[in-house]
């Protein structure tokens, strides 16, 4: 077994347990108050749009450039002006998220409206018909399945991310390459298993069970990928490992904005200026760290 390959186990194993941290202090600070549960969604939401850009978009976007030179080059265009094909994969990687979220039902960012409307006829119903109950009823079940299948949808989309970026680690060429990948997605993989943990409160609380195996299933989507990257290395070369990394760059910023940063800022309850100041301080906080990696 060369050092290499036992980086590789040790990465997969660290990737697994970080996760699980996340997910189990996601669950922890959810039973403690939704406040902070949102405050901390924010917060994780700005760690992750400043991973997505000033370390991994940033380190890998200018490692494609011959392919881009290629690109560029075959339609027509100037050979020393290539094609920003890292900038372009992390769109795709982006609107791969969105599109999953949508094709799935996913998240209405204008819930805080739809939950007053829907209270305001709970209670109008109540009014006319005493014996519809105010706290029961289909808009609860409407609510129940909503938040449920956010939660499926943040589960999907954060899954997705994670084989891409640990494909990515499993086909490092060289220990520094893959050294700077893990640093890079320990960074960030403890706050998006956070992101899919506060996600699946809901089923937490009906089905813990289901719950603890959905957390288990996409603790294991690193491991899987190293496996599969450490598989694939033969065929995947430098640009093709920072291709991943542009990609999975793109689907870690959906996940920050869509399935954290937003939600968290668009919620009516309180804490509104913290948590925008705590999204900036968490995306402020991890960006500068690139200065020093």
């Amino acid at each position: 077994m060369d050092a290499l390959t036992s980086l590789m186990i040790a990465a997969a194993v660290a990737y697994f347990m970080v996760a699980l941290g996340g997910a189990v202090a996601g669950r922890f600070i959810a039973r403690i108050s939704p406040k902070w549960l949102q405050l901390c969604n924010a917060t994780a939401g700005g760690v992750l749009i400043g991973v997505a850009l000033c370390h991994m978009l940033a380190e890998s976007a200018g490692g494609m450039s011959a392919w881009g030179t290629a690109i560029s080059s075959a339609l027509g265009g100037e050979a020393d002006d290539p094609f920003p094909l890292g900038l372009f994969l992390a769109g795709v990687g982006f609107f791969l998220i969105i599109s999953l979220e949508h094709l799935l039902g996913g998240h209405d960012h204008d819930t805080g409206h739809l939950h007053d409307e829907e209270e305001s006829q709970d209670r109008q119903s109540s009014e006319i018909n005493p014996e519809v109950e105010s706290d029961g009823g289909i808009v609860n079940i409407k609510r129940a399945t909503n938040t449920d299948l956010s939660g499926f949808t943040t589960l999907v989309g954060v899954s997705v991310h994670s084989i891409i970026e640990s494909i990515a680690t499993g086909s490092a060429q060289s220990a520094d390459t893959f050294g700077i990948i893990v640093l890079a997605v320990l960074f960030h993989k403890g706050f998006a298993a956070f992101a899919v943990a506060s996600s699946l409160q809901g089923i937490a609380k009906s089905n813990v069970t289901l719950w603890w195996s959905l957390i288990i299933l996409f603790a294991l989507t690193g491991p899987i990928g190293i496996l599969i990257g450490g598989i694939c290395k033969a065929s995947v070369d430098g640009q093709g490992s920072a291709a991943l990394q542009c990609l999975a760059s793109g689907t870690l910023l959906a996940v920050g904005m869509n399935e954290l940063l937003m939600p968290a800022l668009e919620d009516k309850g309180s804490w509104k200026r913290r948590k925008l100041a705590a999204a900036i301080f968490g995306f402020s906080a991890i960006s500068l760290l690139a200065v020093w990696t």
